[in-house]
């Protein structure tokens, strides 16, 4: 199964699901605010406390974590995302 969640429900799924597997999605910092900013929808000062409050991904002990840097091209990531669900 695969499941889109919130890094702060990690630790519930943990507990509920026998092996969980997270896929990190990361992309540097200045990938980020250019992404955000592109959509429109925040000054670049609220793209800079959005990056600056992003919760770090804290895992439960015995939960795997695979991380697919998305920080290149889109397409380079959705690779990435792909081959890591085989």
């Amino acid at each position: 199964m695969l499941a889109n969640g919130s890094r702060a429900t990690v630790a519930e799924l943990a507990s509920r699901v026998p092996r969980l597997v997270v896929l990190s999605i990361t992309a540097n910092r200045e990938q980020q605010a250019q992404r955000i900013a592109q959509r429109g929808r925040e000054s670049a000062g609220e793209v800079l406390l959005r990056l600056a409050r992003a919760p770090k991904l804290e895992l439960p002990p015995g939960v795997e974590c695979m991380e697919i840097d998305n920080s290149g091209k889109i397409e380079d990531g959705v690779q990435a995302f792909l081959s890591a669900l085989d």
